[in-house]
């Protein structure tokens, strides 16, 4: 194999270090998509918060990294939230068909309140009304 190929991951178990990153960056970038604030992050890697911002703001390679993961992990809540819609649907199908008022009127409540949001959901060819 030629020296200049880099080595795909065998797993999702196996993630290759992003080479143009220090370790403190690596670390800032798995505190950042877990949630921390800016500050946290930074006082948690005993740097400043001007440093931080240096890294997200001028550092190409850190802003490269921070995007993807963050793309990585919209990716996988998207493919969570779409597994679970069926399961969502069958649920409010049952309390719709409820006999007691409470429990179907939530439901078609609910239900409507989701249709009303489909409407601004485009399909990938097509684009998206401007609400009104």
């Amino acid at each position: 194999m030629s020296g200049n190929v880099h080595k795909c991951p065998v797993s999702d178990d196996e993630i290759l270090p992003e080479p143009d990153l220090t370790d403190a960056q690596r670390v800032a970038i798995d505190l950042l998509v877990s949630g921390a604030s800016d500050v946290a992050v930074a006082k948690a890697l005993n740097v400043v918060p001007k440093t931080l911002y240096r890294w997200k703001k001028h550092n190409p390679h850190f802003r490269n990294a921070l995007r993807g993961r963050r793309e990585d992990l919209l990716d996988q809540s998207s493919d969570r939230f779409r597994a679970m819609l069926n399961k969502s649907l069958d649920i409010l199908e049952r309390q719709m068909n409820d006999t007691w008022n409470p429990t179907s009127f939530r439901a078609a409540k609910s239900l409507l309140t989701l249709a009303q949001l489909a409407k601004y959901l485009k399909p990938p060819d097509e684009p998206a009304p401007v609400p009104e």
